[in-house]
């Protein structure tokens, strides 16, 4: 009997020891230095979380020079390859309101570098570059989508560290280099309830100043961010998103200076799906196809508010013109020597540059059949003015048509 209670007292000394050095071991875990992980993160948190003043019609508070490409591949192989470089202009981190109306982020491109429209088995050109509104949501597509500056949006609404800590959970994982590195994930019972994106990676954060740094979204759930009507978060979304993002600051108004966008098409769309997302290609689940899409802020300034009636007269349907010495800059996707590769076959890619590009802010390429013809073109001086205003440029003497 004595023997017995010994044995007992001792395997319950032991456990106590166990269940000690886990603790022990959790706390130092989540604490750095004089700081806890918790105190981090609410500390970038509030930090972001300073949102810019809405305004009554969305005009910028910012702009600056940038340059946005992307690749469609099909069945692995590229069957369109775009490169701009021009002006953006943006409200800004704003509050989220009903439908977003109170945001706006308008690129017009200065300078284009566009390759034909291959069709998926590129071997032809398409015969239009977009079909949209049919009643197969398979069968829409258009050429021409970005679907990179909806995911930055939604990044900076919904993600991690730009909303409410207690809507993701957090782990650290390396604090080495000046830099915390934080694995995060959504708690998925606030999923559509309070945020409406799923993302799942890692971050990395300054030590010294905890400014956010960059971050690595290896799933993002985005598209839902800007509907009013909640919708099934059980269906199938028809696409899956990774993306890479670099952050820089301007004051205290944190901003994306470089983004990656990768889209999987995998699934056929269906009604809850048909208006949210379109694919660059028709039935891009059957023809597997993939865009990768690259963003990169050149500078960034506040934008003089004398413009805003020239902002709010401008169209953003523009198109940029073709000019080599433009883009001779090394790609900002590292798909891209492949990309001109397999372009190649069908044609020399600077040939197919200079067909499809030509000098002018307007061209039929980029016709939106919702806005009437004219009306784009009352807008284009507008635009005209913008760009000669603000966009620094490249080419000396160079005269914006």
């Amino acid at each position: 009997m004595l023997r017995r209670t010994l044995l007992l007292i001792c395997c319950t000394f032991s456990l106590f020891s166990l269940a000690a050095q886990e603790k022990i071991h959790e706390l130092e875990e989540v604490t750095i230095s004089d700081r806890s992980l918790a105190q981090i993160i609410k500390k970038v948190y509030s930090q972001l979380n300073r949102k810019i003043k809405a305004q009554s019609y969305p005009y910028p508070n910012f702009y600056g020079n940038a340059r946005y490409e992307k690749i469609v591949e099909s069945k692995g192989k590229a069957i369109q390859f775009d490169r701009d470089y021009g002006l953006f202009l943006t409200t800004g981190n704003v509050k989220h309101a009903e439908w977003d109306i109170q945001y706006a982020f308008n690129f017009y491109p200065v300078y284009s570098a566009y390759s034909f429209r291959l069709s998926n088995s590129g071997k032809d050109t398409l015969k239009f570059h977009y079909l949209t509104g049919g009643a197969n949501y398979n069968k829409n597509f258009n050429s021409n989508s970005r679907k990179i500056f909806t995911a930055m949006r939604a990044l900076t609404l919904y993600g991690p560290l730009f909303t409410s800590p207690s809507y993701y959970t957090y782990k650290l994982i390396d604090n080495s280099n000046n830099t915390y590195t934080i694995a995060f994930s959504p708690k998925k019972k606030y999923y559509l309830k309070k945020i409406r994106t799923l993302a799942y990676g890692t971050l990395q954060i300054d030590k010294q100043d905890l400014h956010l740094k960059s971050m690595q979204l290896e799933d993002f759930t985005y598209h839902h961010h800007s509907l009013v009507r909640k919708f099934n978060n059980h269906a199938q979304s028809p696409f899956s998103s990774r993306m890479n993002v670099r952050f820089s600051y301007e004051g205290e108004n944190c901003y994306i200076h470089t983004c990656y966008l990768e889209t999987h098409w995998e699934y056929p769309k269906n009604e809850l799906y048909k208006a949210i997302e379109v694919a660059s290609r028709p039935y891009p689940d059957r023809n597997k196809i993939v865009e990768k899409e690259a963003w990169q802020v050149e500078n960034i300034d506040s934008f003089p508010h004398e413009s805003d009636e020239i902002f709010r007269k401008s169209t953003i349907v523009v198109y940029g013109s073709y000019a080599e010495e433009v883009f001779k800059t090394p790609s900002l996707l590292t798909a891209a020597p492949q990309a001109i590769q397999d372009l190649n076959q069908y044609m020399d890619i600077e040939k197919q540059y200079r067909l499809f590009n030509y000098p002018g802010i307007w061209n039929d390429h980029t016709f939106d059949e919702r806005v009437p013809y004219q009306a784009h073109l009352q807008r284009v001086p507008f635009t005209r003015i913008l760009i000669q205003k603000l966009f620094k440029e490249p080419i000396q003497n160079h005269e914006i048509y």
